[in-house]
């Protein structure tokens, strides 16, 4: 444990013992996380830092820049106002990772991509049909697959036909899966190999 002596410095700002760190300041002993205010010139111990994780204007005698609004505007859908910063964030805003989306968050999806069903849930669902169905499909896609052996997806089929990867999966256009009306007819099915098959699915899903 260290002791800090007060500074002559006099401008003040809200500080925080540094993490690992503990030491006597004034007439308290200060621990790990703890914030309070003190000289500026504290900083230069590496004992602490400032409370908000904001190291502008701390020269000394120059005035800190206004503290920047809780919040920035949603270019994105009205709804999704990602409101006030979090007490526990310390990090900037970011963007919705749903592909094509401009509205900013604290983290995660925006609001109204977090309440849509684009976390493959639909495919998770499909595992609830009936174990009839199931075994029902299992002999199409067998029979499916036995007339149609190449990967008919538009990557794999400008590959020439020695070459082109063999299909492994009988895909359902509609991306309804085994809960959508067409789950039986062959119009509504395509052969792909696996990586095609991956690929349209995390697109349908996850919106990549």
């Amino acid at each position: 444990m260290v002791s800090a002596k007060a500074p002559a410095e006099a401008l003040m700002i809200r500080l925080r013992v540094a993490f690992g760190r503990q030491f006597v300041y004034g007439d308290a002993t200060r621990s790990a996380g703890e914030e309070f205010d003190g000289p500026i010139a504290l900083l230069a111990t590496g004992l602490c830092t400032p409370a908000d994780g904001d190291w502008r204007g701390i020269t000394p005698g120059v005035p800190a820049e206004p503290p920047e609004a809780a919040t920035e505007p949603s270019a994105g859908h009205p709804e999704c106002d990602p409101g006030p910063r979090p007490a526990k964030h310390r990090g900037a805003m970011q963007v919705c990772p749903v592909a094509g989306c401009p509205c900013l968050t604290w983290s995660g999806k925006c609001k109204a991509h977090a309440r849509s069903r684009t976390d493959g849930q639909r495919y998770r669902d499909s595992y609830t049909v009936t174990p009839a169905r199931r075994t029902r499909w299992a002999h199409l896609s067998t029979a499916y697959l036995r007339e149609h052996r190449l990967c008919t997806s538009a990557e794999c089929d400008a590959i020439p036909s020695p070459l082109r990867p063999a299909a492994t999966e009988v895909d359902h256009i509609d991306a309804l899966g085994l809960q959508g009306p067409r789950w039986d007819d062959p119009t509504n099915w395509q052969a792909l190999c696996k990586p095609c098959h991956s690929r349209k699915t995390a697109g349908e899903s996850f919106g990549r």
